[in-house]
């Protein structure tokens, strides 16, 4: 099935084979070392299908092996109200790219950190022939949330 395909090419993998931007592959340097120094490193998160906006919680601590393990709880799920079909779309622009947070997925713009939602329905950006670039960065509300996590650990 495709989860043992996929599984065979991330688990066992460095975590930061898979971040490419500076700032998040930092916080979770940040976070990895507090809980090398046996701390747990608990915050919510989302991670989305093209038809479900999904929340989770994840938590970070070493297991009996003194391995770094990350544990998702699922917390809630709800259908989109415009399924995001086109992100299966092979036509990706090259020029426009959206900057969107790892962990809440709100997209940075020229006025602030907006949801997701808010800038997909604004901007029509799924329905259109080319579909952004995706990077991934980190808000700033979420940043406070995970330092504010590794310092009540140290």
């Amino acid at each position: 099935n495709g989860y043992e395909i996929i599984s065979d090419k991330v688990i066992g993998k460095n975590l930061f084979n898979f971040i490419y931007s500076k700032d998040v592959k930092q916080i979770y340097r940040e976070i990895i070392a507090c809980v090398k120094n046996g701390k747990t490193i608990k915050f919510p998160f989302r991670c989305d299908s093209p038809t479900h906006v999904r929340n989770f919680f994840m938590t970070i601590n070493l297991d009996e092996e003194k391995k770094v393990t990350f544990t998702s709880e699922f917390l809630s799920e709800n259908l989109r109200e415009t399924p995001l079909k086109a992100i299966y779309s092979t036509n990706i622009s090259e020029e426009y790219m959206l900057v969107m947070c790892s962990w809440c997925k709100k997209v940075k713009t020229q006025a602030g950190w907006l949801e997701l939602e808010e800038v997909l329905n604004k901007e029509k950006i799924f329905i259109k022939r080319e579909i952004p670039q995706i990077s991934h960065g980190i808000c700033e509300e979420c940043y406070s949330v995970i330092k504010s996590e590794i310092s009540k650990q140290e």
